[in-house]
């Protein structure tokens, strides 16, 4: 007996990204790839990353849906659209929540067929807008009377953040290392 798993597909994107998606989905599925069939998608508005996955979302807009995939809308190149909704859609594969396993399996895959370059880590251009409201900046961009000096203690790597910026219980920022994904402490 086999059983067909309707789509659950709901698009929060604008129409450029929209059929970017559909047509992403279709390709994966022609490959082999057995992407979800229960996706929210949305767009986000960092300058920090391009997309990112949720599994099983709480967020009321969410509920019902298995994964809740956001891509950046500040993406300039259709190329970068694709490789993020691609690399986004390949963490919704059973067992491919993480860069390893499932997904560096598939990614593999779809990397061997040459229309799309998957990595891990990428590096798109975005636009100026993406920036807007960055918190963190380096070191050479420091100014004393906005910003303060943070500081790994894992891996030592320093940085600025604008002042008043949301702390922790215990003084350190709120906000992680990107290398170590730990908080930084403030100086």
């Amino acid at each position: 007996m086999t059983i067909i798993m309707k789509e659950n597909y709901f698009f929060a994107v604008s129409e450029k990204y929209e059929n970017v998606i559909k047509n992403s989905i279709a390709k994966l599925i022609s490959y082999g790839v057995p992407i979800s069939k229960s996706i929210y998608f949305g767009e986000n508005k960092g300058c920090s990353y391009y997309g990112r996955t949720h599994f099983r979302p709480t967020t009321k807009k969410c509920l019902g849906y298995e994964y809740y995939v956001t891509v950046n809308k500040f993406l300039t190149k259709d190329e970068d659209i694709y490789n993020t909704v691609v690399h986004e859609l390949l963490h919704t594969v059973k067992g491919g929540m993480s860069h390893r396993g499932a997904w560096r399996k598939w990614a593999d895959v779809v990397n061997k067929i040459g229309e799309f370059k998957i990595r891990v880590y990428g590096k798109a251009s975005l636009e100026k807008g993406a920036y807007k409201n960055k918190k963190a900046f380096l070191l050479k961009d420091f100014d004393p009377l906005t910003m303060d000096i943070v500081y790994c203690p894992k891996c030592g790597n320093r940085f600025c953040l604008k002042k008043g910026l949301k702390k922790t219980l215990f003084g350190k920022s709120a906000y992680l290392c990107s290398k170590c994904r730990v908080h930084l402490q403030y100086e």
